[in-house]
Protein backbone atom coordinates (compact mmCIF):
# COMPACT_ATOMS: atom_id res chain seq x y z
CA UNK A 1 0.00 0.00 0.00
CA UNK A 2 1.39 3.78 -1.34
CA UNK A 3 1.82 5.97 1.76
CA UNK A 4 3.25 9.22 2.90
CA UNK A 5 5.98 8.08 5.14
CA UNK A 6 7.59 10.39 7.86
CA UNK A 7 10.44 9.40 10.30
CA UNK A 8 12.28 11.20 12.89
CA UNK A 9 15.92 10.28 13.96
CA UNK A 10 16.52 11.05 17.28
CA UNK A 11 20.20 12.56 16.57
CA UNK A 12 21.23 16.34 15.95
CA UNK A 13 23.20 17.02 13.07
CA UNK A 14 26.75 17.80 12.87
CA UNK A 15 28.67 21.04 11.18
CA UNK A 16 30.99 20.39 8.63
CA UNK A 17 32.43 23.16 7.63
CA UNK A 18 29.34 24.88 6.01
CA UNK A 19 27.25 22.27 5.91
CA UNK A 20 25.90 19.95 8.29
CA UNK A 21 25.88 16.14 8.17
CA UNK A 22 22.50 14.79 9.14
CA UNK A 23 21.43 11.10 9.42
CA UNK A 24 18.69 10.67 7.34
CA UNK A 25 17.47 7.35 8.17
CA UNK A 26 18.50 3.99 9.98
CA UNK A 27 16.85 0.14 10.17
CA UNK A 28 14.64 -0.57 12.53
CA UNK A 29 10.65 0.50 13.41
CA UNK A 30 9.50 3.83 13.16
CA UNK A 31 6.10 5.50 13.76
CA UNK A 32 5.15 4.64 10.20
CA UNK A 33 6.54 1.40 9.74
CA UNK A 34 9.36 -1.02 9.80
CA UNK A 35 12.59 -0.08 8.06
CA UNK A 36 15.34 -2.71 6.77
CA UNK A 37 18.86 -2.23 5.76
CA UNK A 38 17.82 -3.40 2.18
CA UNK A 39 15.21 -0.79 1.94
CA UNK A 40 17.29 2.31 2.94
CA UNK A 41 20.09 1.23 0.73
CA UNK A 42 18.66 0.59 -2.16
CA UNK A 43 15.62 2.94 -2.52
CA UNK A 44 17.19 5.39 -0.53
CA UNK A 45 19.67 7.63 -2.42
CA UNK A 46 17.10 7.07 -5.06
CA UNK A 47 14.23 8.23 -3.72
CA UNK A 48 16.08 11.66 -1.82
CA UNK A 49 18.72 12.50 -4.50
CA UNK A 50 20.45 15.51 -5.37
CA UNK A 51 18.73 18.77 -4.42
CA UNK A 52 16.31 17.48 -2.17
CA UNK A 53 14.87 20.08 -0.10
CA UNK A 54 14.71 21.04 3.41
CA UNK A 55 11.93 22.83 4.92
CA UNK A 56 11.81 24.13 8.98
CA UNK A 57 9.01 20.81 10.07
CA UNK A 58 6.72 19.27 8.02
CA UNK A 59 3.96 22.08 7.07
CA UNK A 60 1.82 20.49 4.69
CA UNK A 61 1.67 24.22 2.98
CA UNK A 62 5.19 23.70 2.31
CA UNK A 63 5.96 27.97 2.09
CA UNK A 64 9.43 28.80 0.38
CA UNK A 65 9.48 30.86 3.34
CA UNK A 66 9.89 27.85 5.48
CA UNK A 67 13.06 26.26 3.12
CA UNK A 68 16.09 26.30 4.46
CA UNK A 69 18.65 24.58 2.35
CA UNK A 70 19.05 21.60 0.13
CA UNK A 71 21.06 18.42 0.28
CA UNK A 72 23.36 19.29 -2.99
CA UNK A 73 24.85 15.52 -2.81
CA UNK A 74 21.84 13.82 -2.11
CA UNK A 75 21.55 10.49 0.44
CA UNK A 76 23.64 8.16 0.55
CA UNK A 77 24.16 4.77 2.74
CA UNK A 78 26.61 4.22 4.97
CA UNK A 79 27.74 1.01 5.25
CA UNK A 80 30.27 1.11 8.78
CA UNK A 81 27.17 2.60 10.59
CA UNK A 82 24.68 0.85 8.95
CA UNK A 83 22.69 4.57 8.30
CA UNK A 84 21.26 6.50 5.33
CA UNK A 85 22.94 10.07 5.13
CA UNK A 86 23.40 13.36 3.68
CA UNK A 87 24.77 16.49 3.98
CA UNK A 88 22.49 19.92 4.39
CA UNK A 89 23.36 23.13 3.20
CA UNK A 90 21.62 25.94 3.89
CA UNK A 91 20.90 28.80 2.03
CA UNK A 92 22.68 32.35 3.15
CA UNK A 93 20.26 33.92 4.98
CA UNK A 94 19.13 30.58 7.08
CA UNK A 95 22.86 30.01 8.07
CA UNK A 96 23.09 32.00 11.32
CA UNK A 97 19.44 30.38 12.39
CA UNK A 98 20.86 26.67 11.98
CA UNK A 99 23.90 27.19 13.15
CA UNK A 100 22.24 28.05 16.26
CA UNK A 101 19.45 25.74 16.33
CA UNK A 102 21.25 22.94 14.63
CA UNK A 103 22.40 20.90 17.68
CA UNK A 104 19.00 21.05 19.03
CA UNK A 105 17.44 19.90 15.77
CA UNK A 106 16.42 16.23 14.05
CA UNK A 107 16.34 15.02 11.04
CA UNK A 108 13.15 14.04 9.65
CA UNK A 109 12.09 12.22 6.14
CA UNK A 110 9.00 13.28 4.58
CA UNK A 111 8.95 10.41 1.35
CA UNK A 112 6.30 8.60 -0.78
CA UNK A 113 6.78 4.74 0.05
CA UNK A 114 5.38 1.16 0.40
CA UNK A 115 4.03 -1.11 2.77
CA UNK A 116 3.12 -3.91 3.68
CA UNK A 117 -0.50 -5.04 5.95
CA UNK A 118 2.54 -6.00 9.15
CA UNK A 119 3.66 -1.94 8.54
CA UNK A 120 7.78 -3.22 6.99
CA UNK A 121 8.32 -0.62 4.47
CA UNK A 122 8.78 -2.22 1.03
CA UNK A 123 10.17 0.61 -1.42
CA UNK A 124 10.58 4.31 -1.17
CA UNK A 125 9.82 5.89 -4.66
CA UNK A 126 11.23 9.56 -5.87
CA UNK A 127 9.02 12.27 -5.32
CA UNK A 128 9.14 16.37 -6.51
CA UNK A 129 7.35 16.72 -2.63
CA UNK A 130 9.58 14.41 -0.78
CA UNK A 131 12.06 16.32 1.62
CA UNK A 132 14.29 16.27 4.52
CA UNK A 133 13.27 17.85 7.09
CA UNK A 134 14.14 19.85 10.25
CA UNK A 135 12.20 19.37 13.40
CA UNK A 136 12.39 21.16 16.54
CA UNK A 137 13.69 18.92 19.60
CA UNK A 138 13.97 21.85 21.65
CA UNK A 139 17.27 20.74 24.05
CA UNK A 140 15.91 17.19 24.34
CA UNK A 141 16.31 13.97 22.22
CA UNK A 142 17.99 16.17 19.76
CA UNK A 143 20.94 17.55 22.04
CA UNK A 144 21.17 14.57 24.81
CA UNK A 145 19.98 17.04 27.84
CA UNK A 146 17.27 15.38 29.20
CA UNK A 147 18.62 11.84 29.22
CA UNK A 148 22.14 13.78 31.08
CA UNK A 149 19.26 15.77 33.27
CA UNK A 150 17.91 12.07 34.01
CA UNK A 151 20.91 10.69 34.58
CA UNK A 152 21.72 13.60 37.52
CA UNK A 153 18.32 12.90 39.32
CA UNK A 154 18.99 9.16 39.29
CA UNK A 155 22.77 9.47 40.24
CA UNK A 156 21.32 12.12 42.97
CA UNK A 157 18.74 9.05 43.80
CA UNK A 158 21.81 6.69 44.45
CA UNK A 159 23.61 8.96 46.94
CA UNK A 160 20.80 9.69 48.52
CA UNK A 161 19.96 5.99 49.35
CA UNK A 162 23.56 5.27 50.58
CA UNK A 163 23.01 8.05 53.49
CA UNK A 164 23.01 6.57 57.22
CA UNK A 165 20.40 3.77 58.23
CA UNK A 166 19.54 6.60 60.58
CA UNK A 167 17.47 9.31 58.14
CA UNK A 168 14.20 8.66 58.05
CA UNK A 169 12.73 7.49 54.41
CA UNK A 170 10.12 9.99 54.06
CA UNK A 171 12.67 13.00 54.52
CA UNK A 172 14.54 11.19 51.64
CA UNK A 173 11.97 11.07 49.49
CA UNK A 174 11.32 14.63 50.41
CA UNK A 175 14.62 15.51 49.37
CA UNK A 176 14.55 13.50 46.04
CA UNK A 177 10.90 15.30 45.43
CA UNK A 178 12.48 18.35 45.80
CA UNK A 179 15.57 17.81 44.14
CA UNK A 180 13.70 16.78 40.94
CA UNK A 181 11.39 19.41 41.08
CA UNK A 182 14.36 21.83 40.58
CA UNK A 183 15.77 20.03 37.94
CA UNK A 184 12.11 19.79 36.21
CA UNK A 185 12.40 23.80 36.58
CA UNK A 186 15.96 23.50 35.33
CA UNK A 187 14.62 21.63 32.23
CA UNK A 188 11.86 24.22 31.89
CA UNK A 189 13.90 27.75 31.55
CA UNK A 190 16.28 26.07 29.29
CA UNK A 191 13.31 24.98 26.99
CA UNK A 192 12.11 28.51 26.72
CA UNK A 193 15.08 29.91 26.54
CA UNK A 194 16.18 27.24 23.09
CA UNK A 195 12.56 28.00 21.65
CA UNK A 196 12.45 31.66 22.62
CA UNK A 197 15.92 32.59 21.48
CA UNK A 198 15.68 30.47 18.14
CA UNK A 199 12.06 32.07 17.43
CA UNK A 200 13.94 35.60 17.34
CA UNK A 201 16.57 34.36 15.48
CA UNK A 202 13.91 33.27 12.57
CA UNK A 203 11.81 36.51 12.74
CA UNK A 204 14.99 38.42 12.27
CA UNK A 205 16.32 36.81 9.23
CA UNK A 206 12.92 36.50 7.88
CA UNK A 207 12.39 40.09 8.43
CA UNK A 208 16.01 40.79 6.34
CA UNK A 209 14.93 38.12 3.89
CA UNK A 210 12.31 40.31 3.26
CA UNK A 211 13.76 43.72 3.03
CA UNK A 212 16.31 42.26 0.35
CA UNK A 213 12.90 40.81 -1.59
CA UNK A 214 11.35 43.93 -1.51
CA UNK A 215 14.57 45.62 -2.59
CA UNK A 216 15.36 43.52 -5.43
CA UNK A 217 11.45 43.32 -6.47
CA UNK A 218 11.87 47.52 -6.69
CA UNK A 219 15.35 46.99 -8.58
CA UNK A 220 13.42 44.40 -10.85
CA UNK A 221 10.32 47.15 -11.41
CA UNK A 222 12.73 49.59 -12.53
CA UNK A 223 14.63 48.14 -14.40
CA UNK A 224 11.61 46.67 -16.32
CA UNK A 225 10.55 50.48 -16.99
CA UNK A 226 13.16 51.72 -17.98
CA UNK A 227 13.76 48.93 -21.00
CA UNK A 228 9.55 49.16 -21.61
CA UNK A 229 10.30 53.10 -22.16
CA UNK A 230 13.30 52.27 -24.25
CA UNK A 231 11.03 50.54 -26.47
CA UNK A 232 8.52 53.76 -26.70
CA UNK A 233 10.99 56.23 -27.60
CA UNK A 234 12.29 54.14 -30.46
CA UNK A 235 8.81 53.60 -31.64
CA UNK A 236 7.78 57.47 -30.76
CA UNK A 237 7.85 58.81 -34.58
CA UNK A 238 5.18 55.99 -35.27
CA UNK A 239 2.98 57.07 -32.07
CA UNK A 240 0.51 59.72 -31.65
CA UNK A 241 1.58 62.21 -28.35
CA UNK A 242 -1.84 60.68 -26.68
CA UNK A 243 -0.59 57.21 -27.45
CA UNK A 244 2.98 57.76 -26.10
CA UNK A 245 1.25 59.07 -22.85
CA UNK A 246 -0.64 56.33 -22.50
CA UNK A 247 1.69 53.75 -22.67
CA UNK A 248 4.08 55.09 -20.29
CA UNK A 249 1.10 55.07 -17.62
CA UNK A 250 0.88 51.24 -18.76
CA UNK A 251 4.41 50.72 -18.31
CA UNK A 252 4.43 52.42 -15.04
CA UNK A 253 1.50 49.98 -13.57
CA UNK A 254 3.72 46.85 -14.94
CA UNK A 255 1.29 46.07 -17.96
CA UNK A 256 3.18 44.16 -21.37
CA UNK A 257 3.29 46.80 -23.28
CA UNK A 258 5.18 44.44 -26.52
CA UNK A 259 1.05 43.85 -27.76
CA UNK A 260 -0.04 47.35 -26.60
CA UNK A 261 2.96 49.21 -28.78
CA UNK A 262 2.25 47.27 -31.45
CA UNK A 263 -1.71 47.88 -31.44
CA UNK A 264 -0.55 51.42 -31.13
CA UNK A 265 2.26 51.60 -34.12
CA UNK A 266 -0.80 49.71 -36.15
CA UNK A 267 -3.54 52.69 -35.55
CA UNK A 268 -0.99 55.29 -36.64
CA UNK A 269 -0.02 53.35 -40.06
CA UNK A 270 -3.88 53.29 -40.40
CA UNK A 271 -4.39 56.85 -39.52
CA UNK A 272 -1.52 57.62 -42.23
CA UNK A 273 -2.62 55.84 -45.32
CA UNK A 274 -5.83 57.56 -44.27
CA UNK A 275 -5.01 60.85 -44.21
CA UNK A 276 -2.64 60.37 -47.20
CA UNK A 277 -5.65 59.04 -49.12
CA UNK A 278 -7.54 61.79 -48.28
CA UNK A 279 -5.04 64.61 -49.48
CA UNK A 280 -4.33 62.87 -52.66
CA UNK A 281 -7.76 62.62 -53.74
CA UNK A 282 -8.21 66.12 -52.64
CA UNK A 283 -5.35 67.56 -54.79
CA UNK A 284 -3.15 68.60 -51.88
CA UNK A 285 0.15 67.02 -50.01
CA UNK A 286 2.35 67.73 -47.43
CA UNK A 287 5.99 68.10 -48.83
CA UNK A 288 6.16 64.46 -50.87
CA UNK A 289 2.59 64.63 -50.93
CA UNK A 290 1.68 61.93 -48.14
CA UNK A 291 1.94 61.84 -44.11
CA UNK A 292 5.71 60.24 -43.04
CA UNK A 293 4.94 60.57 -39.45
CA UNK A 294 3.90 61.88 -36.22
CA UNK A 295 5.38 65.43 -36.76
CA UNK A 296 4.08 65.58 -40.20
CA UNK A 297 0.06 64.76 -38.52
CA UNK A 298 0.75 66.88 -36.42
CA UNK A 299 0.94 69.76 -38.90
CA UNK A 300 -2.48 68.47 -40.50
CA UNK A 301 -3.94 68.95 -37.52
CA UNK A 302 -2.19 72.33 -36.55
Amino acid sequence: MRALLTESVAEAPVKKGKRWRVVVARPGQGSSGSYSPEVLRDFGPAALPAGTKAYFDHDPKRSIKDMVGSYPDGTYWDEANQELVAELQPFKHWQDVIDEVGPLAEASIRVQGTRDEDGNVLELFPSRANSIDLVGAAGLEGSGLREQVESLVESARLLDSTEEPGVETSAQEKEDQKMEEKLDKLIALFESFVTTSAAKTVEKVQAEADADALAEAAKDAVESYDSKTALIEAARENLFPSQIAALRKAAREGADIQPLLEDATKTFEEAREVLSESFEDAGRSLKSGTVQDATDLGKVFG
